[in-house]
């Protein structure tokens, strides 16, 4: 799976926010679960927006999620 590669990943219409993935697994109604925090990326560096989260990323979206280098130092 596609998510396990990468530890940030980015939605292709996202403007400032990615996602750091902790874990990630297959389902068979879910393309895949994650389990993620939401990142903004600034500046001059990025921090945490939220705690650790369930994901589901369904099928008609797993293709828009690109893996992402977030700039700068972790803030």
């Amino acid at each position: 799976m596609k998510f396990e590669s990468y530890d940030c990943w980015k939605h292709k219409n996202g403007l400032d926010a990615f996602i750091f993935v902790a874990y990630a697994v297959q389902d068979d109604n879910q393309k895949a679960i994650l389990r993620a925090f939401w990142m903004i990326q600034g500046i001059d560096g990025y921090w945490m927006a939220s705690h650790e989260e369930r994901l589901f990323i369904k099928d008609d979206q797993y293709d828009n999620w690109e893996p992402y280098e977030p700039k700068g130092m972790f803030v």
